[in-house]
């Protein structure tokens, strides 16, 4: 029986002999901090098993352990960035159009029932 094929994207995997593994406990450090809050290690969890945007985070298991690399963080965060500028860019291209078609609406609708006193 044929194993049947699957249509997952290949993917770069951490070399476990060039890139220096480090446990991803330690990996919630070299994500950026924001609103004065790290990552949670459930977060880096899930940007291994589901990914972000369709962007998995790189890791490797070794001995019940999970582990993945600077270098894999890196990538992760770059193609994070470069999706996301992709997707902001065409945003603001069509932000002004959907703008004028809003410009011309109140922003507001003045009350028409009145108050009895």
């Amino acid at each position: 029986m044929s194993r049947p094929k699957s249509n997952a994207k290949p993917v770069n995997l951490i070399i476990a002999h060039e890139e220096r593994l480090i446990p991803i406990s330690a990996a919630v450090k070299l994500f950026p901090v924001v609103g004065g809050k790290s990552k949670s290690l459930v977060s880096i969890y899930r940007y291994i098993a589901r990914g972000c945007g369709g962007i998995v985070l790189e890791s490797l298991v070794d001995g019940g352990r999970i582990y993945v690399s600077r270098p894999a963080v890196k990538r992760f965060l770059a193609a994070i960035a470069t999706a996301r500028a992709g997707r902001y860019a065409t945003s603001r291209e069509e932000k002004p159009v959907a703008m004028q078609a809003n410009s011309s609406k109140p922003t507001s609708k003045p009350s028409t029932k009145s108050r009895k006193s």
